[in-house]
């Protein structure tokens, strides 16, 4: 995702707050489907987009709350909240404060300021670029219509793995994630090529991969590499994010990140 796409998916935000916004406008304006923009949002921000909406739009009412002699229901419906019930919970656990408290005793507030991407410094990062045969794996599946759901059932597969015989065979052999959204639901898959009993079968197409080794599994680290991957990376390069499915790919202490890539110049 190239850094003035970022700031033009902001602007169109921020010039939008008092509306319904379109996950599927902002996806045209970054020239990615509605999945990978999301994920690689929250991984550059550390926030998911709903989440960044949502604060902005508090902060833009708290201002209006200070600032203006509009009514308190007024100001919650023009940010998109059904009334001013939800509106009230959502600030004063944002903020600490009541509208009412706020406007009563003009107190001081934190505001949640609007996003800039900026070209970050110079670092060397090394990665290999992989023609990935077809390949079939052998997994576990769950499945999610929103976001916040899908990576709880995330969690809790991986709760449920870890008491079976799958996760230690996978971990020896070699053990696989993917994740894909496909007709607005989400998708995870974790599993391996070694075929098991109790797994279903899936075929990755061939494709060319940009790959990079975190040399760790801590889920930190991987969260790093990935903010490393999209946030500077990609922006350096003359390579364009496919469609996912991209992968995780986990042996003994090591994961590897796979990232489908086109050239902009092909």
């Amino acid at each position: 995702m190239e850094i003035n796409l970022m700031n033009e998916m902001i602007d169109y935000i921020e010039d939008h707050l008092t509306e319904e916004i379109s996950y599927q406008k902002l996806s045209k304006i970054v020239g990615m489907n509605e999945f990978l923009m999301q994920r690689v949002f929250s991984l550059v921000t550390g926030i998911s987009i709903a989440e960044y909406i949502r604060k902005r739009r508090l902060s833009k009412a708290l201002e209006e709350i200070q600032n203006t002699d509009q009514k308190i229901i007024d100001i919650a419906i023009k940010y998109q909240y059904s009334s001013s019930i939800p509106f009230t919970r959502a600030l004063k656990k944002e903020f600490g404060n009541t509208p009412s408290e706020y406007r009563r005793n003009h107190q001081k507030y934190n505001q949640f300021l609007k996003l800039h991407f900026e070209k970050m410094e110079g670092k060397l990062l090394e990665y290999e670029i992989r023609k990935q045969k077809e390949m079939t794996l052998w997994v576990k599946k769950i499945e999610a219509e929103a976001p916040d759901h899908f990576h709880y059932k995330i969690r809790k597969l991986y709760k449920e793995l870890k008491k079976t015989k799958f996760y230690e065979l996978w971990n020896q052999v070699g053990m696989y994630a993917i994740w894909l959204y496909q007709d607005n639901t989400y998708y995870y898959f974790v599993g391996s090529k070694e075929p098991m009993g109790g797994t279903e079968k899936i075929t990755l197409p061939a494709s060319k991969y940009a790959v990079f080794s975190v040399g760790s599994r801590e889920q930190k680290d991987i969260m790093n590499m990935n903010h490393l991957v999209y946030h500077e990376w990609l922006p350096s390069t003359n390579f364009s994010i496919k469609d996912p499915p991209c992968f995780e790919y986990y042996q003994e202490d090591n994961c590897e990140i796979g990232v489908p890539i086109d050239s902009k110049q092909d």
